[in-house]
């Protein structure tokens, strides 16, 4: 199971540019896990896109299904204690916004300490580069 951030997950739901290469890599995953944010994070990125004219009202209902059938399904990281600190930690070391921190903080306690055995899903450059310094392995981003 590989640790997706929402940046991932937005292209398994709406078809964008990196759709396919997203497509490729939940084919040969065991499952998602998560941030219990996410699902915030990609609502809000469906609304961005309906607000913009990206997709239309149907499109729209449909992506919020899509999302909601893959949360049911997904491994949620729960918000705690050792998330937050996690997120705090990152928001000393690395230039994140705050959402961006709490999903490295839910990737450091989804990989329990074994950040080198660790592989995440990440479409944004800053949160994969600081998630690469860190030692996971990302994937997504270049």
């Amino acid at each position: 199971m590989r640790y997706w951030d929402s940046s991932a997950l937005v292209p398994l739901i709406v078809e964008q540019d990196a759709s396919a290469t997203v497509a490729s890599l939940i084919i040969s995953d065991a499952g998602i896990a998560t941030w219990w944010g996410s699902v915030v994070e990609c609502t809000s990125a469906i609304s961005r896109l309906e607000r913009i004219g990206e997709l239309d009202t149907d499109g729209a209902e449909l992506s919020l299904r899509k999302l909601e059938f893959l949360r049911r399904q997904w491994h949620e990281i729960e918000p705690s204690e050792p998330v937050r600190k996690a997120a705090l930690r990152a928001l000393r070391l690395h230039p994140l916004a705050a959402a961006d921190a709490f999903q490295a903080g839910a990737v450091t306690v989804f990989a329990g300490g074994e950040s080198s055995e660790t592989e995440v899903i990440c479409l944004d450059s800053r949160l994969g580069d600081s998630l690469r310094r860190e030692g996971f392995t990302v994937l997504g981003v270049g």
